[in-house]
């Protein structure tokens, strides 16, 4: 009786310290994995957003270790329960080998591919196991982690780039809106004041086309100068030629401050549009960083499988929050800034007060049977047309979408007034391509053909004092 209690104290002992090992094996793998984000990306940190994201990673952590001690520290002993909890690491680490899975419509394999960031967190595993293993007690261990720790926040809160920025030059602002129809804008039924304004005080050109009617392709060609038929690039998901030569390279080396604010995940960094860049932000989840983390990379790959055809977008209004934050801090150093605004894509959901704004009545009215014409919709459109009969509705809502794009373009133009910028900084408004709405019986989408609708694209440039308006 007295061997079978002490047994089971034992077994208690064992796995209350499994737990706890489990505990601080999350808490110290939150930490690494800060460092790989931080070490594989180019955001504006903040004191705030770091610590956010370690608790998501060490709570995303520690659900799988205690996990693994609840299952193995019963009958195992600590020093087992600690090289599981390793193993755990390894396998959400590894996650970062794969890649969310391929885009809609893209030639992106499942598998990104080897990156130089991936092997950072496999390398502190290895030393940290070593040393645990290996050294006389775990001081050793203990230092390194709270090193690690320090140095991760210090690395995010110093800004890594100490280049001498250039002074007094001309800014540029780029403004890309996807899927947008030139017919749109400078219209008289949708409203856009501040693009109107803003063609009014420089150039509109009434007959700007695409090169090509897909996202990642059309905006490579304003990178590089060179259209799909020289880049090869057909397809969203391929990368841009090493070979190119880009315009945030042009400005990099004239020292600008260099920052792109990307709202679309067809744009990522990896395909060579982040290259050049001291700012990439291109955040989609509600925590910063949280793609880039091995569990972060694990669930999007889940997420993935089971919803092959969904969009990753932020609003543009989080773009543009993020774009001015950046201008912001530049204080007179010159810049050249991307803001990428991704709304006007399908699926059409504008926000108040835009939803309503050009359509009254019930969409779902069965007397309407204009939606029966419809067809060849892209799948990622189909949740969102569900039981929709009235066509007109999906019109309006697109128009919505139009005009609440361009109360953001108002934005960054506002910001440029107040802070006295407008007058030395050339601004250029393009849509990479346009959305067919019907024409030629191309439904709510783009890509596959040349129509006009598809590949004509409002185009504006104020440049003040070297522009004629």
């Amino acid at each position: 009786m007295t061997g079978a209690c002490e047994l089971v104290n034992k077994r208690r002992t064992s796995l209350g310290l499994s737990l706890v090992v489990a505990l601080v094996v999350a808490i110290y793998c939150g930490f690494t994995n800060v460092f790989f984000v931080l070490s594989g990306t180019r955001y504006q940190w903040s004191f705030v957003e770091i610590i956010d994201l370690l608790i998501c990673l060490t709570a995303s952590f520690s659900v799988f270790a205690v996990g693994a001690s609840l299952i193995f520290g019963r009958f195992l002993s600590v020093r087992y329960t600690v090289w599981s909890s390793w193993s755990l690491i390894f396998l959400l680490f590894g996650s970062t080998l794969l890649d969310a899975g391929p885009a809609p419509h893209t030639v992106e394999s499942a598998s990104a591919g080897l990156q130089v960031e991936v092997w950072f967190p496999f390398l502190i595993v290895a030393l940290t196991g070593l040393m645990v293993r290996f050294d006389r007690g775990a001081k050793a261990a203990v230092f390194f982690f709270v090193g690690l720790s320090v140095g991760v926040l210090c690395f995010a809160l110093v800004d890594r780039s100490l280049t001498d920025r250039v002074k007094g030059e001309d800014n540029v602002l780029l403004i890309s809106v996807d899927t947008i129809r030139a017919d749109h804008v400078h219209s008289k039924t949708v409203r856009t004041p501040h693009m109107d304004e803003l063609s009014k005080q420089g150039v509109r050109f009434s007959n700007a086309y695409a090169p090509i009617a897909v996202t990642g392709p059309s905006h490579a060609a304003m990178m590089t100068g060179n259209g799909p038929w020289t880049t090869g690039m057909l397809l969203n998901g391929m990368a841009i030629p090493e070979d190119e030569s880009l315009l945030a390279e042009m400005f990099e080396s004239r020292k600008y401050r260099t920052g792109a604010f990307i709202s679309a995940y067809v744009l990522e960094s990896k395909l060579g549009f982040g290259d050049h860049f001291n700012v990439f932000d291109d955040v989609f989840r509600s925590v910063k960083g949280w793609e880039q983390s091995g569990p972060g990379r694990l669930w999007s790959l889940i997420e993935r499988r089971f919803s092959p055809h969904a969009v990753l977008e932020r609003p543009g209004s989080h773009t543009v929050d993020a774009a001015l934050k950046w201008m912001e801090k530049g204080e007179d150093e010159s810049f050249f800034a991307w803001v990428h605004l991704f709304d006007p894509h399908g699926p059409y959901n504008p926000p108040s007060p835009w939803d309503t704004a050009y359509y009254s009545g019930d969409p779902k009215d069965p007397s309407h049977t204009s939606m029966a014409q419809v067809e060849g919709v892209a799948e990622y459109l189909k949740p969102s047309l569900e039981g929709i009969t009235d066509a007109d509705w999906v019109n309006s809502q697109y128009a919505g979408e139009v005009s609440s794009v361009d109360e953001q373009v108002g934005r960054l133009l506002k910001w440029l007034d107040d802070s006295g910028l407008a007058e030395n900084t050339l601004v250029i408004v393009v849509g990479d391509h346009g959305e067919s709405l019907g024409e030629n019986g191309v439904w709510y989408n783009h890509g596959g053909d040349l129509d006009e609708s598809a590949i004509r694209v409002p185009m504006l440039i104020r440049y003040p004092g070297r522009v004629d308006e």
